[in-house]
């Protein structure tokens, strides 16, 4: 899946920022320009855009080109791009790469919906658009805090007040209801990193609604955070009861680091 070879470089940026100690990782070095030869493998012919079969959830795509891997591609490859400025391992233009998949996401990405543009989940790059949005395309949420697209942009809100209804069928209605996936049925925790990740990129601009945001969800993590402090896959959107996998690692992981983020943002 192309996730698993971007999401470990977007890592390895952050052990870098953290420790700046090379000596544990410098053998990656050498396997960053292979690895972005991988991902270049798959780019589509009319487009900086690429293609994938599975979405995030490992799912079968209706259309090979699917947004959120899109965004996780231009993060990853503006982060090869920093890493390459400072330690030399490729002669490939990274930040070239980069500019050309935003731009063909905004070109061949956003269709309207009931007269509003809005990112699709989908496409052919033919005209052929799938509606949907899945609690596993993190990228989504990430977008503005990753400097992809303001938080109050016209297109991203169409795409989160769409994501988060019951217009899309990921979603599920209820007390304990939230952003859930095809994959498994269920509200799903990870959903709900998200709508952090959200809350946390209009905090970041000043935006009052950033904090009420961040605390509803907040308190729907409580309300279906086990005892031992972990999340499970999805839970019954009206108890909030366990539905799927009673621990799930990448929801808590994403909510744990998003909490780090907001006690770093003060």
């Amino acid at each position: 899946m192309y996730d698993q070879q971007c999401y470990p470089i977007i890592e390895l940026y952050d052990y870098l920022n953290i420790c700046d100690d090379i000596s544990e990782v410098s053998g990656y070095f050498t396997k960053l320009d292979k690895i972005s030869d991988l991902l270049l493998s798959v780019k589509g012919s009319d487009a900086m855009l690429f293609e994938t079969e599975e979405n995030p959830a490992d799912d079968p795509v209706l259309y090979p080109y699917h947004f959120s891997t899109q965004v996780l591609a231009w993060k990853t490859f503006k982060i090869l791009n920093i890493l390459n400025a400072k330690y030399k391992f490729s002669q490939k233009d990274y930040a070239l790469i980069a500019t050309g998949i935003k731009k063909d996401i905004f070109e061949f990405m956003i269709t309207k919906h009931n007269g509003r543009r809005l990112f699709c989940y989908t496409t052919d790059l033919k005209g052929n658009f799938e509606l949907y949005h899945d609690a596993n395309d993190l990228p989504l949420g990430l977008a503005p805090l990753w400097d992809f697209i303001d938080a109050e942009d016209e297109v991203f809100q169409n795409t989160v007040e769409w994501a988060f209804s019951s217009k899309n069928r990921g979603y599920y209605d209820g007390n304990f209801g939230g952003l859930g996936s095809d994959h498994a049925k269920g509200h799903w925790p990870l959903g709900d990193s998200q709508l952090q990740a959200i809350a946390l990129s209009m905090i970041k601009n000043e935006q009052s609604k950033g904090k009420i945001l961040w605390k509803n969800t907040l308190d729907m993590l409580e309300s279906t955070v086990q005892k031992d402090g972990l999340f499970s896959e999805s839970v019954y959107p009206d108890s909030g009861e366990v539905y799927t996998r009673y621990w799930f690692a990448w929801p808590g992981a994403a909510i744990s680091w998003l909490y780090l983020l907001n006690d770093i943002r003060g």
